[in-house]
């Protein structure tokens, strides 16, 4: 696979770890709930959509289109079209047994077949950027900021059209994991390297002639990665088969492992199922939703490239929530870049249309995060 170089000191490798682990005690926060229903529970979730489909949420003035992979919550009211198919996944049901739920197809206006659901999470403030923007610097694109299932990730990384890149492991459980050179900016786990170990902190470096991946530098937040311990592991791997023993189509449940993923704290693992999915449901909704996990691991250019495809299919299809929410991705990401003068501009923009569709809050929100 690539050769193995000398042994390299890393000067900052303290700080590496020290971000990493700060960053991973910040999610753990996070994810551990007072029950662990409430980190089990999923969003209720459109987990097929063919056809015409469309949605009024509590103070909306009207319908709009709506198609898979949305999110929908008890208080909406939708409409299904004659000859079309469309079916709800129920995320509140924690045995998941009987949770997919086709809607009637008659023109007419049904509530949210579910319990309550997981509610939307909050637009992350805690998105770290990259550091360099230049395409010439290295960056690390998984794993980063995520707890891991594997012991032995793929690992990827920028392009920046050279012939050879040496990457490395900085990690607290001191194995040894010489520098390899390879080829390629994106490869399995190396075979001569020991797996990683549970309750240790990495980061993944990557040196192109002495200018090395700068994603742990002081400053930057933990965009590091760790390994969940065996009884977690186990945990979700049981409540995945829940899911896959589920009647949908693969690009449904490759959704709802993903979201699954995203409450374990798994992000490289959950952005693989979310570029499975897109690959064959390519909808406004599921671009949305891979762009704000890009955004929330730390690389604002390809939450900029997501959110620019959710917004042109949600333009085309006349989504117009899911327009307004992309717009304020896109203010997102380009604050992390500096661009405050688009900020302006996108935020400004979502406003307005959801003040058009009578989205109270997510009118609210815009205005707020203009003033942040």
């Amino acid at each position: 696979m690539g050769k193995i170089c000398p042994l390299i000191f890393i000067p900052f490798v303290i700080s590496l770890l020290v971000a990493a682990c700060d960053q991973r005690q910040a999610y753990t926060d996070l994810g551990s709930a007072s029950n662990q229903e409430a980190v089990d529970e999923l969003p209720n979730l459109l987990v097929q959509a063919k056809g015409s489909v469309q949605i009024r949420r509590e103070g909306w003035k009207d319908f709009l289109p709506v198609g898979f992979g949305a999110l929908i919550e008890s208080g909406d009211l939708l409409r299904v079209s004659d000859g079309s198919l469309v079916s709800v996944f129920c995320g509140s049901d924690s045995t998941w047994d009987e949770s997919l739920i086709e809607l009637s197809a008659d023109g007419l206006e049904h509530g949210v077949p579910c319990r309550s659901g997981r509610p939307p999470r909050p637009w992350s403030d805690v998105a770290a950027p990259r550091g360099e923007n230049e395409s010439d610097i290295p960056f690390v694109i998984s794993p980063r900021n995520s707890a891991l299932g594997s012991d032995r990730p793929f690992l990827r990384w920028n392009e920046i059209g050279v012939s050879s890149y040496t990457i490395s492991i900085v990690g607290e459980d001191l194995q040894n994991r010489p520098p390899i050179v390879v080829s390629e900016s994106e490869i399995p786990w190396p075979g001569e390297w020991p797996p990683l170990e549970p309750g240790s902190n990495y980061v993944l470096i990557v040196d192109v002639g002495g200018i090395k991946s700068n994603d742990g530098n002081e400053g930057n937040i933990g965009l590091g990665f760790w390994l969940l311990p065996d009884e977690e592991v186990q945990r979700i791997q049981a409540l995945e088969e829940k899911i896959r023993s589920q009647n949908m189509s693969a690009e449904g449940t490759d959704l709802l492992i993903a979201e699954l993923y995203q409450n374990n704290n798994m992000r490289a693992e959950a952005a693989q199922r979310l570029q499975s999915a897109i690959s064959v449901q390519p909808s406004a909704a599921m671009w949305l939703k891979y762009g704000r996990l890009q955004l929330e691991i730390g690389l604002p250019g390809e939450a900029i490239q997501a959110f620019n495809q959710a917004l042109s299919v949600a333009k085309a299809d006349g989504q117009l929530e899911i327009e307004a929410a992309s717009l304020i991705g896109l203010g997102l990401a380009n604050r992390i870049l500096g661009d405050e003068p688009a900020v302006v501009e996108l935020f400004n923009g979502a406003a307005v249309i959801f003040q058009q569709i009578g989205d109270q809050n997510g009118f609210s929100q815009a205005n707020e995060l203009l003033t942040k």
